[in-house]
């Protein structure tokens, strides 16, 4: 599986799952 995304898209998933991670680990 490929993924073609910009690098501001790559920083906003970054973003999204760091965000989710911490949440999680609360």
């Amino acid at each position: 599986m490929t993924l073609h995304l910009s690098n501001n898209e790559i920083g906003d998933i970054g973003m999204e799952h760091l965000s989710y991670g911490i949440q999680t680990n609360r």
